[in-house]
């Protein structure tokens, strides 16, 4: 079945696609990302659109890597939210994935990062977020403070 929705979404085109990454998305197969991401490229926003969810709701990091090369490549084409949200579930065990991208992002592509950032930051980031703290971005400042609170003093003597 999963075979059958993976040729689906690359051979078909317009709502048949669609309907086909839908489907597929729903199947939370990783066997399926690539397909998936392939969508993404689609010159169709309800196509990419589409696509986008189906990789968020796998909640997998190789699907955020997906996603990030993407708007990396592409900027935003879509719009935010639905990339934030897909964002925010597959990189929320791996918060890590979206620092190198951070760095690099620019625009519109940076702020929503950034507020993904904010979303699952957590102390084991803290580190690397301080690089953030005095940034012109208020999401990129919020994140760091939001890490860094959450993480043992330095200076504290029982660590």
């Amino acid at each position: 079945m999963i075979q059958k929705r993976i040729l689906e979404a690359r051979e078909f085109t317009g709502w048949r696609r669609m309907r086909a990454l839908v489907a597929l998305g729903r199947t939370r197969a990783p066997e399926g990302i690539p397909a998936l991401a392939e969508g993404l490229r689609d010159p169709s926003m309800e196509t990419r659109l589409a696509a986008l969810r189906g990789l968020g709701r796998t909640s997998s990091p190789q699907a955020a890597q997906e996603i990030l090369v993407w708007l990396s490549e592409t900027g935003l084409l879509v719009p935010a939210l639905p990339v934030q949200n897909a964002l925010i579930q597959c990189c929320g065990e791996q918060p890590q994935l979206l620092m190198p991208y951070v760095r690099n992002a620019k625009g519109s592509v940076r702020e929503v990062l950034g507020r993904v950032l904010g979303e699952i930051a957590s102390a084991s980031l803290s580190l690397d977020l301080v690089q953030f703290a005095g940034d012109e971005l208020e999401e990129l400042r919020a994140a760091a403070a939001r890490a860094m609170s959450n993480s043992p003093s330095l200076l504290d003597s029982r660590y």
